[in-house]
Formats: C-alpha cells, structure tokens, sequence
C-alpha cells in the first residue's frame, strides 16, 4: 500500500501479482534465472497471527499503490455501506520494519523516514 517495496523485487519487471506472491513466498524461476527469497516474517506481537517485515531503505520512495483493501473500502463508501478500516499508524509501521540489508549505510534506522511516509498518509484521508 504504501510502495514498501524492496529493489529485489521491483528490479525482474515481475507482475503486481507475482510480486505479491515473491514478497510472500518467494519465487524460483530457473527459466528466468531468478530465485528470490520471501520476507521475513514474524508474530503479530502476543498472537499466532504473522506479519511481512517491511524493509525501508535510505531510498524507499513512499507512495500510494493499488490496494484492493482501499478500493473495496471506497466501493463500499460509494454503496453506502458504513465501515472503519483500521491501519497502522506510520510510527508504528517503521517501528516494526527492519533495514534494508542491501542498504549503504548500515546504521540506518527506518524511523528516520517518518517524514517522508507522513505525506502518504495525509493523502489517505478521504
């Protein structure tokens, strides 16, 4: 949603989809020559639910993506159907991401990005 995307990834000229699923699961094509591996994952804090780690570099470049989530939401808005979508705050979102390991500087924290996710979310509000 928010074009957390890392260069591994955008870089194969793969499909939204395939893109999905290789975040997710990883994608060995030998045809192709690529053999990505799946994000890490981890607990939803104290439950058995799991998350995809975002990783934010120096230069990840925040912007709005198609969502499916948001579009149902608005096609629910425009039916008149009432609902509240819950998202992480962008605090915590970078509080739970991790460095990019291919990132130049190695201190890198992904809080220091906070002002640039600001302005993706401000765009969010309907």
């Amino acid at each position: 949603m928010m074009n957390i995307i890392p260069d591994r990834y955008t870089k194969n000229n793969l499909s939204m989809t395939d893109m999905y699923f290789a975040m997710g699961r990883g994608l060995q094509d030998s045809k192709r020559g690529l053999d990505l591996q799946a994000m890490e994952m981890k607990k939803w804090f104290d439950s058995n639910y799991h998350f995809i780690v975002p990783e934010v570099s120096s230069s990840t470049q925040f912007k709005l993506n198609y969502n499916q989530a948001l579009n149902e939401f608005l096609e629910a808005r425009t039916l008149g159907v009432s609902t509240r979508p819950v998202l992480l705050g962008p605090v915590t979102l970078l509080a739970l991401a991790k460095p990019s390991p291919h990132d130049d500087d190695p201190a890198y924290d992904p809080l220091q990005a906070l002002h640039k996710l600001l302005p993706v979310y401000v765009e969010l509000h309907p």
